[in-house]
């Protein structure tokens, strides 16, 4: 981090994970940072976020992980961290205190109504996933179920007049067209319990496994509750669209 600069190609980019690969020349005395396991975070541990925020060059911040996998700010579930993460630290490293990388820096919410701290970084479960792919044919493909609603809780189930039996779930209020949903016997009021062996407990769940275990062209089995019944229905998992 000697403030040299280099030109670059584009390789492959991911818009909707908003993730890119570049490639450079550099000089053998460059190393690469290892990559971390971001699957074994824990609350609270001290992260740092390197880059350039506001033009300012090798700038490092430090916070802690807030929450490991934080849905609602991108398709792919979120590491959250109060380390300041702004314009400049996005494609930075978010590292552990090993030195390791365990996110990509991307995202920072506005301050609003004095809200502060919340910072975004993309898992390196995650993006491991993805560069391979942006190397390989310059795109990434997330898988998608064309599904849209909500995630159940217990508060939650007689709100939806749903059977005393059900805990949690996501419940489906919207079949999209064209999507594998769609083709298959899924249906708007079904309740998702499980995708494959992976139970559908909290509001992370479905991105999580889908992202870190699942391909577009992959089949995937869900049992889902209709009324009183528990299905199983398998499909071919889709391309999300952008």
């Amino acid at each position: 981090m000697d403030g040299s600069m280099k030109s670059a190609t584009l390789v492959g980019r991911d818009s909707l994970g908003d993730i890119a690969v570049l490639q450079t020349r550099l000089p053998s005395s460059v190393k690469p940072l290892e990559i971390g396991d971001s699957t074994n975070l824990t609350i609270g541990e001290p992260v740092f976020a390197l880059g350039s925020p506001a033009g300012l060059v090798s700038s490092i911040t430090s916070g802690v992980v807030s929450q490991a996998n934080r849905t609602g700010i991108s398709i792919l579930p979120m590491i959250q961290t109060d380390a300041p993460i702004n314009p400049g630290n996005s494609g930075g490293p978010l590292i552990n205190k090993e030195g390791r990388v365990i996110g990509i820096n991307t995202a920072k919410l506005t301050p609003i109504s004095g809200f502060e701290g919340l910072g975004f970084a993309i898992p390196s479960s995650i993006a491991s996933r993805i560069i391979p792919s942006l190397i390989e044919s310059g795109r990434y493909d997330h898988p998608f179920i064309g599904v849209q609603g909500v995630f159940i809780d217990p508060l939650q189930v007689q709100v939806h007049n749903l059977p005393e039996s059900v805990k949690y779930g996501y419940l489906i209020q919207e079949i999209i067209e064209g999507t594998a949903a769609s083709s298959s016997d899924l249906r708007i009021g079904d309740v998702i319990l499980k995708l494959a062996v992976y139970p559908v407990r909290q509001a992370h769940d479905i991105p999580y496994v889908m992202e870190h275990f699942y391909s577009s062209g992959e089949e995937v089995t869900l049992e889902v509750l209709r009324g009183e019944q528990t299905l199983s229905i398998t499909l071919t998992l889709g391309i999300r669209p952008e």
